[in-house]
């Protein structure tokens, strides 16, 4: 088990930093002056893109193509908002695998299905 542990830290420090990011970077363009509001539209498309992220289609594709459609904004600038409004929800399934993962292990260990003796 201290290698699940292990796993949880370094992704616990994986989002840490991608907030903290994240945070610095919302910070910088509002002071510019350049932030988008963000749509209810957004929202729909992230939780559709991740979701189909999950089943393994991936979520780059389909946000790009959905972005090009609603011209949401220049092409230069799709790059950097897959990497930020992607990361978060990704470590986020990372965990929830890895938890789903280790509570099956450990069901299937105590009904005698492991057994290496």
């Amino acid at each position: 088990m201290p290698a699940v542990n292990g796993v949880y830290i370094l992704l616990g420090l994986v989002a840490a930093v991608g907030v903290w990011f994240t945070g610095r970077w919302w910070f910088l363009e509002r002071g510019r002056g350049v932030l988008r509001a963000m749509r209810p539209a957004d929202l729909v498309t992230g939780f559709v893109t991740d979701f189909f992220d999950t089943l393994g289609i991936g979520a780059f594709a389909p946000t790009t193509a959905i972005f090009k459609l609603q011209r949401r904004m220049a092409d230069d600038e799709i790059p950097g908002t897959l990497n930020a409004g992607h990361a978060l929800p990704t470590v986020v399934e990372a965990l929830i695998f890895i938890a789903i993962l280790t509570v099956g292990l450990v069901y299937a260990w105590r009904r005698g299905a492991l057994d290496w003796t």
